[in-house]
């Protein structure tokens, strides 16, 4: 009843029209640019076949050339190697390179894994892994230098944790981390946050 009264009165609201209806103003140019699509595995390792799944990607949040992304990727040179990659850009996503620098050593080269950097010229990038090997085994893992190719050092672990998400933040001249995960040691409220100020 209510929408058959609306469609009548607009009717006859528009039907009491003296002047054609404005046209409409033309919209401005997109701001956006094209899309680009970039194949983030390098040329070196252009013949891999892995699902390469979970794709997780991080931007410096003050220097957005500079990124980092993962995935459930094996590190090219075997897992005996001990080391998962994180593929690195420092040219706004134009070019990648793979950098075997998160202590996990399996055939997909780490179980979960996200990361995030905080801002500044240090351009740290923390990391929240379930190692392999290890039954839900949290590492949470820093580099004080996004680009680096040393090894990330773990800065806490434990087990029995699924789903860690890593965000982080600079505040004054101390970096903040935060691991939001799925701890299942703390049934039967198992939502947690780990904190390092």
């Amino acid at each position: 009843m209510g929408f058959v009264t609306l469609v009548l009165l607009l009717t006859v609201f528009t039907g009491c029209r003296t002047s054609a209806p404005p046209a409409p103003s033309p919209r401005p140019p997109s701001t956006l640019g094209a899309v680009i699509v970039v194949d983030m595995i390098p040329a070196s390792l252009s013949g891999e076949e892995n699902q390469d799944s979970e794709p997780f990607l991080s931007v410096h949040p003050t220097d957005p050339r500079k990124m980092a992304a993962s995935a459930f990727t094996p590190n090219p040179e075997g897992a005996a190697s001990g080391f998962a990659p994180v593929f690195v850009s420092e040219d706004d996503g134009n070019t990648w390179s793979l950098r075997n620098i998160v202590p996990s050593a399996g055939p997909v080269g780490t179980g979960d894994i996200t990361h995030a950097s905080t801002g500044g010229t240090a351009a740290a990038l923390y990391a929240g892994i379930l190692r392999i090997p290890g039954n839900l085994l949290l590492n949470e893992l820093r580099t004080l230098d996004f680009a680096s190719s040393g090894a990330m050092n773990v800065q806490a672990s434990r087990s029995q944790i699924d789903q860690p998400f890593v965000q982080a933040a600079r505040i004054g001249l101390k970096d903040r981390v935060y691991v939001g995960n799925n701890d299942f040691g703390a049934a039967p409220r198992t939502a947690t946050l780990d904190v390092s100020l």
